[in-house]
């Protein structure tokens, strides 16, 4: 069960990182604003797990969720986010 919750909080943790980066250089402010909240609470629950890490299995878990987090971050931006905004844009 500890692995599930450092793969998704470190997953999470990423993704919402990068994908506010992704957002704040877009200029969606409004995004950026609800993906901070977010982001808090995936923080809360990695640094409740991550102190308690020791079995080879929770660091693999804990050391593959961030890459993962990020290039799905970057893949929902470009191909969700991206084109759902130009559309907005063109109503």
């Amino acid at each position: 069960m500890s692995e599930l919750l450092l793969f998704g909080s470190t997953f999470g943790t990423v993704f919402f990182l990068g994908f506010q980066s992704l957002s704040v250089n877009s200029g969606h402010y409004w995004i950026a604003g609800l993906n901070s909240l977010i982001i808090g609470s995936f923080n809360l629950v990695l640094y409740k797990t991550a102190p308690h890490v020791s079995a080879p299995w929770e660091i693999a878990a804990y050391v593959t969720g961030g890459p993962l987090g990020i290039l799905c971050a970057m893949y929902v931006h470009r191909n969700v986010v991206g084109p759902w905004m130009l559309r907005a844009k063109k109503s």
